[in-house]
Parts: structure tokens; sequence; C-alpha cells
């Protein structure tokens, strides 16, 4: 015997269907229900097939522009570092940097981890500045690095008393108390 569908049946299955048609149209989930239909249920739906012909055409070519826009950029990040560097060093040259001078400024840079060649190279200059000698040398006073006036001074303190007071004098005007 045939089935017959009342007519309360047939306005279920129209307001099923539209509410089916209206999911598949959703503007945010739309494409992600006509998926599940096909790869899961089998339902073959032609905007989908279409879709994913046209997603592994274009996968592997847009793969390997995505991999060379990386390596560009990359490249592009060495040139454009290596051109800083290089504008540094000439900044440094310019004003009287040997090459070794500035190895030596590189050196300390990576040493302390000083992320600037200018303030690299001025902590050199302090350095070197605070390791050299102070104290009138070439005026006839005593010379403070030269162990053998200093040996003259100790074997004769009497004789050297005047000069040893100018020196301190000297030391103290050039260090004041802090």
């Amino acid at each position: 015997m045939a089935e017959t569908f009342t007519e309360r049946d047939v306005k279920d299955l129209y307001e099923g269907s539209n509410l089916f048609r209206s999911l598949l149209d959703h503007p945010e989930h739309g494409q992600d229900i006509k998926r599940v239909l096909t790869n899961d249920f089998g339902v073959p739906l032609a905007e989908v097939q279409v879709e994913d012909r046209v997603q592994k055409r274009f996968q592997e070519p847009m793969g390997k522009l995505e991999k060379q826009i990386v390596e560009l950029t990359e490249k592009l990040k060495e040139r454009d570092l290596r051109e800083e560097v290089q504008g540094h060093r000439k900044k440094l040259r310019d004003i009287g940097l040997s090459d070794d001078e500035l190895k030596e400024v590189e050196e300390l840079m990576q040493e302390k981890r000083i992320p600037d060649y200018e303030t690299a190279h001025e902590l050199l200059r302090y350095r070197r500045q605070s390791m050299k000698p102070h104290g009138a040398i070439d005026d006839g006073r005593m010379d403070v690095k030269s162990g053998e006036q200093m040996e003259k001074v100790w074997k004769e303190p009497r004789n050297n008393k005047a000069r040893l007071i100018e020196a301190l004098a000297e030391f103290r005007s050039m260090h004041p108390k802090r």
C-alpha cells in the first residue's frame, strides 16, 4: 500500500527544506555545513567539489610562492642589516678609527652585548682614557709612570719632598673629593 502524505506532512517537509536551505546559505557557517555533507555523508555538492579542485590546483603553487616570499623577506632583512652595519663602520672610520680599533669595538659589542656602535666606541674610548696615566710629565715635574724616577724618590725622599707635594696637589685637583 502506498504511503500518503497529509497536508501537515507536506508543510513540515517544506519548512524543513527552507530551514535546510537557510543553513546552507548562511554567510558564516554555510560552507562548513556543505563540506560536512559532502565529506561525511557523501552528498555530492558541486560547489564544494569545485572549491576543492580549485584549492588543490593552486595550493602547491601558492605554497611555493609563500616560501619564496619568506626567503626573500629574510634576504632583504639580512641585506638591510649588512648595510646598516657597513654604515656604522663607515661612520667610525670617518672619525679616524683603524680596522684594528673597529675590530675592538665590535668585540666589545659582542662581549658586553652592546647593540650600538657609537655607544661601544665611547665606552672603549673612556676605558682607554682611564688607563692613561694622569699628571704633567713634560714640564719637568715627576713622571709617575717612570719606574726609574720613582726609585729615586723612594731612595731620596728628603730631596723630592717638594716634587711629591706638587704631584699630590695636582692629583687632588684632578680628582676632587666627592
